[in-house]
């Protein structure tokens, strides 16, 4: 998940107190090291008015200490990464554990600026409403029972004016801030695949359609015991495709997930497995998820969800239409990467007064005939100006970079949309090919290099505008990316040719 961070325009708040100091270091204590975090509502705070984003949050990772009455949170505004600091609340007689706001989490030693935690709430005034701490009772409230800590919102006209949130002593509203806190200890561990099983493995490209209707193709493998109904399915989540699920053959031969599965976590969220019914804009879990066979092909009717936390659908991503295919057992070539010419993604040529110029690239974890490919043996070379670049990679000098290898001290960075590599020099051109090391055999794509002289993308030095490769097969799917034989009305078609480049376009299409 994108880590948002707004610094607000300074406005004229007055602090209502000091705070005493900051604490860095973990306190003494019961260390309660998981803890999965959710929000009723959390606010990207805009100007200290109306809010600029709103969401609700589910499942960050946290820890706390509990020593004695006194209860320590860390870093518990995960989202504005700006400082490493614990806040202190008290439990009382009645059992509610009481932080006293402003409590310091932050202190810029260059400039002697303190940001501390607020309860804020909304006040008018003839310029406009604000959010401010609340100077009656600046207090967080919380309940304890020794396994989930709880807040209790103050009572009011609206509740959810309350926020748990930021401000520093230049009088400016900072980020994010939320109402409906929990905390909740996990001491359950992930799934993974037995150590001693003699399991039998089977690979799959898993083809389907995600949350905002787009065609996605992952490898998914399937272990199986040898000696029993269960089984455990690898790669589902494309972004951590190490985590597992398990899964039981009933008497039917069918494959049955069961939902509230943890797998594990995915960018310091918890991440759990759950089946679900609906669509996108109305999504409900359901007890499991059920793949059948058809013929060798793996299918489903649900919609299996790699959710974020484990209160809420949908905060991750969704797989529908999802149908698995077993990997062939030859020589796969993969397939050509991409140079995006968008103007926010495209390459940016050497800059003098930054000194650096940009090169970016789409790396894709599929052969040519589309079939997924296991990124744990995908790479990839680049050249700038033809010389072929080479990094230290755990240790070893190569040139091959692995598939969504990121190390800023190279400069090499995997972003959401897109790779990029920054240059220090003038080049006129870079150049990205894709390599697949399966075994003992290996295999390459086509040669794509970008020209900052002209602007082209070259496809092993032939224009991409003049290429005169052969068609290898022309594919047509769904607008939800199902194959289809024969096609009719509104299809994507996808073209593939034989230097590994692909097409895809949308056609109208009569019988």
């Amino acid at each position: 998940m994108k880590k948002l961070i707004l610094s607000i325009a300074a406005s004229t708040l007055a602090l209502s107190a000091m705070a005493e100091g900051i604490i860095t270091e973990q306190p003494e204590g019961t260390y309660y090291d998981t803890v999965s975090g959710s929000t009723e509502i959390t606010y990207l705070l805009y100007n200290g008015t109306s809010p600029a984003l709103t969401r609700s949050d589910c499942g960050f990772k946290t820890d706390m200490v509990v020593n004695g009455k006194d209860v320590y949170l860390h870093n518990v505004i995960h989202d504005y990464p700006m400082g490493d600091a614990w806040i202190k609340g008290t439990q009382g007689e009645d059992g509610v554990v009481v932080f006293n706001f402003p409590q310091t989490v932050y202190v810029d030693d260059a400039t002697g600026m303190e940001v501390t935690i607020n309860l804020l709430h909304r006040e008018s005034s003839v310029s406009g409403a604000t959010y401010v701490p609340y100077e009656a009772d600046n207090t967080m409230r919380m309940i304890w029972d020794n396994w989930t800590l709880r807040q209790i919102k103050p009572e009011a006209d609206n509740e959810d004016e309350f926020r748990i949130g930021l401000a520093n002593t230049a009088g400016s509203y900072m980020g994010y801030a939320f109402v409906g806190l929990e905390l909740s200890v996990v001491d359950t561990a992930p799934v993974s695949l037995p150590i001693d099983a003699d399991l039998t493995e089977t690979e799959y490209s898993c083809s389907y359609v995600d949350k905002n209707g787009d065609s996605k193709t992952v490898l998914v493998t399937l272990y199986r015991d040898a000696e029993g109904a269960d089984v455990w399915l690898v790669g589902l989540n494309e972004n951590e495709n190490k985590q597992v699920v398990h899964g039981e053959i009933n008497p039917q031969g069918d494959i049955e997930l069961a939902s509230g599965q943890f797998m594990g976590f995915t960018q310091d969220y918890f991440t759990y497995f759950y089946g679900g019914k609906g669509d996108n804009k109305n999504l409900s879990w359901t007890e499991k998820a059920t793949l059948h066979y058809d013929g060798e092909l793996l299918k489903t009717d649900d919609i299996l969800i790699i959710n974020q936390g484990n209160s809420r659908p949908i905060l991750g991503f969704s797989l529908t239409d999802m149908v698995m295919t077993p990997v062939d057992a030859i020589v796969r070539t993969p397939s050509a990467p991409e140079i995006p010419l968008d103007n926010d993604l495209g390459p940016e040529p050497y800059n003098d007064s930054e000194g650096m110029g940009l090169a970016t690239y789409n790396i894709f974890a599929t052969d040519i005939d589309g079939q997924a490919l296991n990124t744990d043996r995908l790479f990839y070379n680049l050249y700038f100006d033809g010389v072929l670049q080479e990094f230290e990679i755990d240790g070893t000098v190569t040139s091959d970079i692995p598939y969504q290898y990121s190390d800023p001290d190279y400069m090499i960075i995997n972003a959401e949309e897109y790779n990029l590599a920054l240059f220090f020099e003038p080049i006129k051109t870079y150049s990205i090919q894709t390599i697949y090391r399966n075994r003992d055999e290996v295999t390459k794509s086509a040669l794509v290099t970008y020209s900052f002289e002209t602007g082209d993308v070259t496809t092993d030095g032939i224009s991409d505008a003049m290429a005169d490769a052969e068609v290898v097969r022309i594919e047509y799917y769904t607008l939800q990316g199902m194959a289809i034989s024969e096609p009719s009305g509104l299809c994507i078609i996808r073209t593939v040719y034989t230097d590994g480049r692909s097409k895809t376009t949308k056609a109208y299409i009569r019988k």
